[in-house]
């Protein structure tokens, strides 16, 4: 065997592993593709699950805004009604006592007359 016949399988043997690792690197970068491929479906769902909780948190807040104002308004009514409240027991307090001192002067009257007829 001459120097050229081994220089010769040299480079066939060479490009048959190098054609065996193209095989390999082949199926690799095709499975590397199909995975990629995967990766941009779940990435595109999260882009539409992450577009559709930003809605949703528009929508909440939008009605805390608006439960708010209500809550708001609910307690400018009650304190409203909780001053008028006060107003009337106030003034009702005042009758009372009102009434108590008449009552006093009258069983005071009525006790005087009755030492007077005995």
């Amino acid at each position: 065997m001459s120097v050229a016949e081994i220089l010769d399988i040299i480079i066939i043997l060479a490009l048959v592993v190098a054609g065996g690792y193209g095989v390999v690197l082949n199926r690799r970068l095709n499975a590397l593709r199909e995975g990629q491929a995967e990766f941009h479906a779940a990435l595109a769902s999260f882009d539409e699950a992450t577009r559709q909780v930003a809605q949703m948190l528009g929508r909440i807040e939008e009605q805390g805004l608006s439960r708010g104002a209500e809550i708001e308004a609910a307690s400018r009514r009650a304190q409203l009604v909780l001053d008028e409240l006060s107003v009337m027991t106030t003034a009702g307090d005042h009758i009372a006592a009102r009434i108590e001192g008449a009552v006093q002067d009258v069983r005071t009257l009525g006790a005087g007359k009755a030492r007077k007829a005995a």
